[in-house]
């Protein structure tokens, strides 16, 4: 897989191919309006081989811009394939992240069932955080989120 300079490069030399090219089809209507007046058969000579250069340039310029076409069209076919492994890790990773909060929910509930059963038989703060062996604060809160979670 060549990287991006490697790409930058025979791009930068597809540019160049084509400002030869777009020069050498101006250079021959330039020198036939200078040279109209004394045309000789090595200027012509020069012109055919200029003109066969400039069509073999132009030959290897579309077998170089083909190729690369390929090239991008297989990068293209393997970053759609990772994106889309990308996508199924993505939605595996959110399903076992929803699982984890519904078990850790589920945990959290069983957790504080008896602080729920004490504070149901009308046990105050200190006394459930003394038979369970939590801080008074941390029974509050407990107690406190559950009836946020009943109302909302």
């Amino acid at each position: 897989m060549p990287e991006l300079p490697d790409l930058l490069g025979v791009l930068m030399v597809l540019a160049g191919l084509i400002v030869i090219v777009v020069m050498l089809r101006r250079m021959p209507r330039l020198r036939s309006k200078i040279s109209e007046r004394r045309k000789t058969p090595a200027d012509e000579s020069a012109q055919a081989g200029l003109k066969a250069t400039m069509e073999e340039l132009a030959v290897q310029l579309h077998e170089m811009s083909r190729a690369l076409n390929a090239r991008l069209d297989t990068k293209m076919r393997v970053l759609d394939a990772l994106l889309a492994k990308a996508d199924e890790a993505v939605a595996r990773l959110e399903r076992l992240l929803a699982e984890k909060s519904e078990a850790s929910a589920s945990q959290s509930e069983s957790r504080f069932a008896d602080v729920y059963r004490l504070a149901d038989e009308g046990k105050g703060y200190p006394e459930i955080a003394r038979l369970k062996n939590l801080q008074p604060g941390e029974v509050e809160l407990i107690l406190n989120l559950r009836q946020k979670k009943e109302r909302g």
